[in-house]
């Protein structure tokens, strides 16, 4: 989730910042067909998608923040984009506010992008353990919960416990081996489980 969101003069703060915001775009092609099945593919320069995200003013100032934002979205000005190291400048192609109350106002926006000004990536950084491991494991804990199971939910959070905060690069051997038992336990729970509804199904 992006820690800081600005359009304009507008930063946007805790609701208002949303969970996702989508990026990049497409490649304009031009395929040409022959005869025998041969292709020509010409490249023409990337269409990049519009960008739209949604949140919600909440609080004393949520109907003039809304406001402002639809203000912004009538001029049809160009607007810079930034958050979490991306950088635009965009036009607001529409600003959809939902009044539930003064207090709350639910929104959705699209922008649609003039100039991609973010930095290029030259070299392509290699994944940390420590990401691929958390990776791993925030995707078997959400698995763990969609088996409404409550024994493998209860060894997969004891292994979310244990890995906190941990730096795997330069974890301990201590620390290794604490991990590898709880790992290893919450193994033969899910082994256990697996065994036993197995025997309720197929007996």
């Amino acid at each position: 989730m992006p820690v800081i969101l600005q359009l304009g003069d507008i930063q946007f703060l805790d609701t208002e910042i949303p969970s996702r915001i989508n990026f990049a775009g497409h490649q304009m092609l031009g395929v040409h067909k022959m005869i025998g099945g041969q292709r020509q593919i010409d490249a023409m320069g990337v269409d990049p998608d519009d960008q739209r995200w949604r949140g919600m003013f909440f609080g004393e100032n949520a109907k003039f923040r809304a406001q402002f934002l639809e203000q912004m979205a009538q001029s049809g000005q160009v607007y810079g984009l930034t958050y979490e190291g991306f950088s635009y400048s965009v036009v607001i192609h529409y600003f959809k506010p939902l009044y539930e109350a003064p207090f709350k106002i639910p929104y959705e926006i699209s922008v649609v992008i003039l100039e991609n000004l973010t930095n290029p990536i030259n070299v392509l950084p290699l994944a940390s353990y420590d990401q691929e491991i958390q990776t791993t494991l925030f995707e078997a804990y959400n698995i763990a919960l969609l088996l409404r199971n409550d024994p493998i939910s209860g060894a997969m959070a004891a292994v979310n416990v244990a890995t906190e905060n941990v730096n795997f690069n330069d974890a301990s051997l201590i620390e290794l081996n604490n991990i590898g038992v709880t790992i290893q336990s919450a193994r033969n729970v899910v082994t256990t489980q697996i065994q036993q509804l197995s025997q309720e199904i197929f007996g």
